[in-house]
């Protein structure tokens, strides 16, 4: 299917003395399947004369091959789907989202042979299928080469099993019985460190009384004595500051990470255990559900409208939120909710996709996280229905338009907060599709024309301050309690 192209194999040589093969270009056949480190931190010396890594932007990128031989570079919103998920080693298979058209034809082998199809991507096989095609590829994932001081989380490869509770423990660490299942002295790292050493050699390694074997051709761990098996799963680090609360607006990103979930594109999986549940698993086969949401979420029921998800402070989830806040302010934190409405999040999910494909640059549609202040009286409203200017916007001022009102500053944010009678504050992380902005002003009830495209701004406001009209162009997604 793919046809082989004249630089496939040999692009990235430097005998042929061709200029190295981006992440960018539609064939991605590299010498050696690493990351250039030069290429993503500064500049390569042998970028023109032909440099045997891909060149990237990023420290990971994903390929699809049918043959083994000749590789193409997925875009960028594929590959920061499924880098997002190949992060957590709960994921096994996940839907991609639409692969969207560049013009009015199709110009290359993924847009004329993905459009229009539903794609999924298994982790354990490392390939690519559709139900509505008999195409299937091989996927693969390239980072950053490991021989620099700097080492990168992309590159950083961890080692995880399987625990009683059916959750992803890395090794070394307490599982979630509250057992600490494996000895101190084999950890993640040295596990790391046999399986680039000894790929086809098990590791054996001894705790109290048992000998456990862990086979890298099988993923997995076998208890010598007893004869119980744990599956193994190897990921590498999740950075929380580039795939969950990426900084927007850099020039080195497409402002894809803020996206996370959302273009995870996560299918249900409906069980006879619990034919009332909506189980955020990965997919089995090819009945899915039409709806999506983060694999993160909680289970709930087909009637429960809304969930209010207290995170656990030793979670990366609580930590990252914590991070992201901390940038601004550091006020005594209660506690941090996760907010799981389905229709919200679907409303959102839908307004992203319609304007990725009016804009056609993922830059537009400008995915931020930003904070709101409230009454402690407004937050279970807003929980409920989403912001609303109307009922909660009212006792302040509108300088900028009459909308809902977001900043990037949290100490502004924290600044409209009222305290219940227990003296809590209530401060709320919203995940916003800012899109294009325009000055505002207290009369607009909704943005002007966009001279330049024909359409109306997406936004009102300031570089700090952002005025939404539409809502379902955001998703009060934390709540954060203060006390």
């Amino acid at each position: 299917m793919f046809k082989t192209s004249a630089m496939s194999n040999v692009a990235c040589s430097p005998a042929t003395n061709q200029p190295a093969v981006w992440d960018h270009h539609h064939f991605g056949n590299v010498q050696t399947t690493e990351i250039c480190y030069f290429s993503v931190t500064s500049r390569c010396v042998n970028e023109e004369k032909g440099c045997p890594r891909l060149h990237a932007k990023h420290h990971y990128h994903w390929q699809i091959s049918e043959n083994f031989e000749n590789w193409v570079n997925l875009p960028r919103l594929q590959v920061e789907a499924l880098e997002t998920a190949f992060c957590f080693p709960a994921e096994t298979r996940i839907i991609l989202p639409p692969f969207l058209k560049t013009g009015t034809a199709p110009v290359n082998v993924v847009e004329r042979v993905m459009s229009h199809k539903m794609w999924i991507a298994d982790f354990e096989q490392m390939s690519l299928e559709s139900p509505e095609s008999a195409c299937v590829f091989h996927l693969r994932r390239l980072c950053t080469e490991k021989n620099h001081e700097t080492i990168t989380k992309s590159s950083n490869f961890q080692w995880f099993f399987c625990d009683a509770n059916s959750n992803w423990v890395e090794y070394g660490k307490h599982d979630t019985c509250g057992n600490f299942v494996c000895n101190p002295s084999i950890n993640s790292s040295q596990i790391e460190q046999h399986f680039l050493s000894m790929p086809h050699l098990p590791l054996t390694y001894q705790m109290s009384q048992n000998t456990y074997v862990i086979d890298f051709k099988c993923m997995q761990q076998t208890n010598n004595r007893t004869g119980f098996q744990r599956k193994i799963r190897r990921r590498p680090e999740y950075d929380c500051s580039l795939l969950h609360f990426h900084t927007l607006g850099t020039d080195d990103t497409m402002n894809l990470g803020d996206l996370t979930s959302v273009i995870k594109f996560l299918s249900m999986q409906k069980t006879n255990a619990s034919e009332n549940a909506i189980l955020p698993q990965s997919v089995n086969g090819d009945s899915f559900f039409s709806r999506e949401f983060p694999s993160i979420w909680e289970p709930m029921h087909l009637k429960e409208r809304v969930c209010r998800v207290k995170l656990s402070p030793s979670s990366r989830e609580f930590k990252a939120v914590v991070n992201y806040l901390k940038q601004y302010f550091s006020p005594k934190l209660e506690q941090v909710e996760r907010i799981q409405h389905p229709f919200l999040w679907q409303a959102l999910k839908n307004k992203i996709i319609d304007m990725m494909r009016i804009y056609d640059d993922l830059n537009k549609v400008n995915i931020q996280w930003l904070f709101h202040g409230t009454t402690f009286n407004a937050v279970d409203s807003i929980i409920k229905d989403n912001f609303d200017w109307r009922l909660h916007g009212t006792r302040v001022g509108q300088i900028y338009g009459r909308g809902t009102y977001f900043t990037s500053d949290a100490c502004m944010a924290y600044n409209y907060c009222t305290s219940d009678f227990a003296g809590c504050k209530y401060l709320f992380l919203a995940r916003v599709a800012v899109g294009t902005i325009t000055a505002g002003n207290p009369h607009m009830v909704r943005p002007p024309l966009n001279p330049n495209t024909g359409q109306m701004f997406d936004s009102t406001g300031t570089d700090t301050v952002i005025v939404k009209y539409d809502k379902q162009e955001y998703y009060p997604e934390y709540l954060i309690t203060f006390s």
